[in-house]
């Protein structure tokens, strides 16, 4: 399900809840009616699509770990991720388009930083077709940064599109596109488009923890092979999952 959007009131209630606080309990740390309390869970539950708080307490405690107080410091709530790379066809050059369409939970978002990682030269990098700043942490990685027209609060719809181009020295460093989840998504779509034909030998795999699941045979992955193309489509997502495509090649054939 979705991210619901909360009140700080009923933030502050739902937080009180999970740790096993009674009405009561609430309305005297709150200051505020015992029938008060009743209304805001009664309203908290609508929204988590729950009965009762014992039925709701999965999805609340998940809720909770990306977004609460003590969580993962989450602010977003991503309905899709779609990944594009465009690879040609002597394997040193790319071009990658990257779509995010999601909503603010908690906060207030006021500019918005990505992590990009290539063993190649980056360049002509946009976001929402502007030129953020561009900063290097590490050998293969940069941080892309670009203050936004006006500040998101919770509830506001965003849509982020991401290009830009890679190059390799040698053909063997671009042998993969992938995506690692960071905040809830409800879906991925990570997609290779090769100029020459699909390589012969590829393989989609989902790192999660420390256990690599290969799902270019799992009859419940959505993997789709075509004319120029390997596509993954994943639901169902945990956080740090990371989806790789991957493929070799044969060099002397470049």
């Amino acid at each position: 399900m979705s991210a619901p959007i909360l009140t700080d009131r009923q933030f502050e209630i739902l937080e009180m809840i999970a740790v096993g606080a009674k009405r009561q309990e609430i309305a005297k740390a709150l200051d505020i009616a015992p029938d008060t309390v009743k209304i805001h869970v009664r309203k908290i539950l609508d929204k988590f699509s729950a009965k009762t708080i014992r039925d709701g307490m999965d999805v609340i405690t998940d809720y909770l770990a990306a977004y609460g107080t003590h969580g993962l410091g989450y602010t977003c709530y991503f309905d899709e991720i779609s990944q594009t790379t465009n690879i040609s066809q002597d394997y040193l050059n790319s071009d990658v388009a990257l779509l995010l369409k999601g909503y603010v939970v908690r906060g207030t978002i006021d500019d918005v930083s990505m992590r990009v990682k290539s063993e190649g030269e980056i360049f002509d990098f946009t976001i929402n077709d502007k030129v953020p700043n561009l900063t290097r942490i590490e050998q293969c990685d940069q941080v892309a940064n670009i203050a936004l027209d006006r500040s998101l609060n919770a509830g506001d719809r965003f849509q982020r599109k991401v290009t830009y181009r890679t190059r390799h020295v040698e053909p063997k460093w671009l042998d993969y596109v992938c995506i690692m989840i960071a905040s809830p998504v409800s879906k991925v779509v990570l997609r290779a488009n090769f100029e020459g034909a699909v390589p012969s030998d590829w393989k989609v795999s989902l790192l999660r923890g420390f256990t690599l699941i290969d799902l270019s045979t799992d009859p419940n992955a959505n993997i789709r092979v075509g004319d120029g193309f390997i596509e993954g489509t994943f639901e169902q997502l945990k956080s740090g999952d990371t989806y790789t495509i991957k493929w070799k090649i044969d060099n002397e054939n470049l």
